[in-house]
């Protein structure tokens, strides 16, 4: 007898130590439950076996049992999967009844008087109750629970039948009790160490998976960052390692609203209902596939790019979410899909269909394709970020070689003319612009000047604008009137140029030998004509009247007859609008040739330089390469920095 109490006592000592050792593993409350529960029944074999000694201590022992009875089978009746609200629910509960418990085994008043059979029917009560319980709960694994509280329950029953002469029965059933509850716990450990013992080999296989990823990726980004290329690696990567029968990798557009088909492997079923015709061949499959579009929250694959979480369905042809085919070979039977996402932003999504092995995805699977679609989109994007580099790169390198050549187009230096001092100044507000300058020999004793504005900016401005200074060169030698020039430039760019795009020009005939000006302008700011005679500053002219007035006072006047911008109109309203004009140039006389760039360049307060500033760096004294100076001076220190929206270009003419 003492040593069975002693056995019972010890194996309550090492289930307590079991759960324990299981809480600290796995830290799950219901260990808690089974840790207090032999606790309880490790006291009561203590009193058991110290009674002889205390008798007092006797009385303690069935009700310290009770309590362990009641706590282990809460244990072994809480699920892994209880969430806290439900642990508080039962908390509660086991807290009432363990004060119930308290009440009933405590030999108090009535009870002391039928103690034995008290505890023998509230123990039954309990063991009965648990037994149901597991029996509805538990659907697997619940034999040994089933026969240990059953031998439990006629524990119970012996305390109500032979409540004097059934102890050593009830010690030996304890026995055996205890060694079913230890055992249970035991097990239970070996298969936490087995779950653990897997999850720890998917991880090893989930890090392996990972490293030799990384590895083919920065061997296929090291060779080119070809978006295609990468996309594909990445693909053959994740079906390799998934044993996946099929699989389609979706990236989402620049409008963030639909996804497209980037690649596929294997025969990947429509995700959308098809008709019977087009699901009989895998060609005329794969081309209705590749070209679904998939709207964001549509489908699996939008739900999963939508929601940016991964979706495992493990028995798919129970599940609503995925579209039903008439076609036996393209029934979805199992199916993981995962987004492509960099912190919060999706770039897209993998799905993957059907194992090989006919077997289903689980969440190691699940885990296993999240793990590769984080690195995937990495790789896509530093692919894509690679990719638009390139494609600058690229571009920043044509158009410099756009900007060299047109630089080349443009005069080097100023041609020497015996009388005349020539400078310039061309500032494009991109690499390449659409303002031109020129100086075209046009005969011995006459220089041709020009001075345009191609509309936009970039290269096809650039283009245009070496169009019209080939055909303006052509023309203009041996001509001495700028409106016939003009007039048969106009005639054969008009063809060859948008309708949206024309050229403001303006083109003078200066004769060295005469120090005449023939000019004209198509559509462009009239010149500056600025007289060295010292006279009253007038300002700009608002009319003819005006301009008349200022003439008289000596100081400036605008070159500015009428006429149309080339490429607007063919020929007969250009003709007619085009007005050719002359002057005579005195000693000390200067004419500004320029572009809208310089009067309508803006500072932070969106204020424009404007035509008057223009003019009072104009009449300040000085030569022709001082004046230049000034007006860039003048823009730089008004503008503040800001950078340029429209091309700069100036060229000024000085006699001496």
């Amino acid at each position: 007898m003492p040593e069975l109490i002693f056995a019972n006592f010890i194996l309550a000592i090492l289930g307590a130590f079991m759960a324990g050792f299981e809480w600290t593993v796995t830290r799950e409350k219901r260990n808690l439950y089974l840790l207090s529960g032999f606790g309880s029944l490790a006291l009561a074999g203590f009193f058991q076996r110290t009674s002889a000694l205390y008798q007092a201590l006797s009385k303690f022992g069935p009700g310290l049992e009770t309590w362990g009875l009641l706590l282990l089978g809460f244990g072994f009746l809480s699920s892994r999967e209880t969430t806290d609200e439900v642990w508080r629910r039962l908390s509660r509960y086991a807290i009432f009844l363990l004060l119930l418990s308290f009440l009933v085994t405590s030999g108090l008043g009535p009870i002391g008087a039928k103690y034995q059979l008290t505890v023998g029917l509230w123990q039954m009560a309990l063991t009965a109750g648990i037994l149901i319980l597991i029996l509805k709960r538990l659907p697997s694994g619940r034999a040994a629970l089933v026969a240990t509280f059953s031998i439990w329950l006629i524990m119970a029953l012996s305390r109500v039948t032979s409540p004097l002469k059934g102890e050593s029965f009830r010690i030996g059933a304890g026995l055996l009790v205890y060694l079913g509850l230890f055992l249970i716990v035991y097990k239970n450990i070996l298969l936490d160490f087995r779950a653990l013992e897997g999850v720890r080999s998917a991880l090893v296989k989930e890090k392996e998976v990972i490293l030799s990823f990384l590895e083919r990726i920065g061997a296929a980004l090291h060779d080119a960052f070809n978006l295609d290329e990468v996309l594909k690696m990445i693909m053959s990567c994740v079906m390799a390692s998934s044993q996946a029968g099929a699989g389609a990798m979706f990236l989402l557009g620049e409008d963030k609203k639909e996804l497209t088909v980037e690649v596929v492997e294997g025969l990947f079923p429509p995700l959308h209902k098809t008709i019977d015709k087009a699901t009989t061949k895998a060609k005329y499959i794969m081309e209705k596939f590749k070209t679904d579009r998939i709207k964001m929250g549509e489908g699996v694959v939008g739900q999963v790019a939508e929601s940016g979480r991964s979706i495992l369905i493990k028995d798919a042809r129970r599940d609503p979410r995925t579209p039903g085919v008439s076609a036996d070979f393209l029934q979805i039977k199992t199916m993981v899909v995962t987004p492509l996402q960099i912190k919060e932003e999706v770039l897209g999504v993998i799905a993957l269909v059907n194992k090989k092995d006919d077997g289903r995805f689980s969440e190691v699977d699940d885990s296993l394709l999240r793990a590769l679609g984080n690195q995937a989109a990495i790789s896509i994007n530093n692919a894509k970020l690679y990719q638009a580099l390139s494609e600058k790169e690229r571009l920043e390198k044509e158009l410099q070689i756009a900007r060299d050549i047109q630089r080349l187009l443009l005069p080097q230096s100023a041609p020497e003319m015996e009388g005349f001092e020539l400078a310039s100044l061309a500032r494009p507000a991109m690499e390449v612009g659409g303002d031109y300058y020129d100086y075209i020999p046009v005969s011995k004793d006459e220089w041709g000047l020009v001075i345009a504005d191609v509309s936009g900016k970039g290269v096809p401005a650039a283009l245009v604008m070496a169009m019209v200074r080939s055909t303006l060169r052509a023309e203009a030698v041996g001509k001495s009137r700028a409106a016939e020039v003009l007039v048969k430039v106009n005639r054969s760019i008009y063809g060859d140029i948008k309708d949206d795009m024309f050229i403001s020009l303006f083109y003078l005939i200066l004769n060295t030998k005469k120090r005449t000006l023939n000019y004209a302008r198509a559509g462009h700011d009239p010149s500056i004509l600025f007289h060295a005679d010292k006279g009253e500053y007038g300002g700009a002219p608002q009319s003819s009247a005006d301009s008349q007035a200022v003439l008289a006072k000596g100081r400036y006047e605008l070159l500015s007859n009428d006429g149309m911008a080339l490429g607007v109109d063919e020929g007969p309203f250009f003709n007619e609008a085009l007005k050719e004009g002359k002057v005579e140039l005195k000693s000390g006389d200067a004419v500004i040739l320029y572009t809208d760039g310089i009067t309508e360049a803006m500072n932070a307060k969106s204020e424009e330089f404007g035509f008057q500033r223009l003019l009072d760096i104009v009449q300040k004294d000085g030569g022709t390469s001082e004046l230049i100076d000034r007006i860039e001076q003048g823009v730089a220190g008004f503008t503040g920095g800001i950078p340029q929206h429209d091309d700069i270009t100036l060229v000024v003419l000085t006699v001496k």
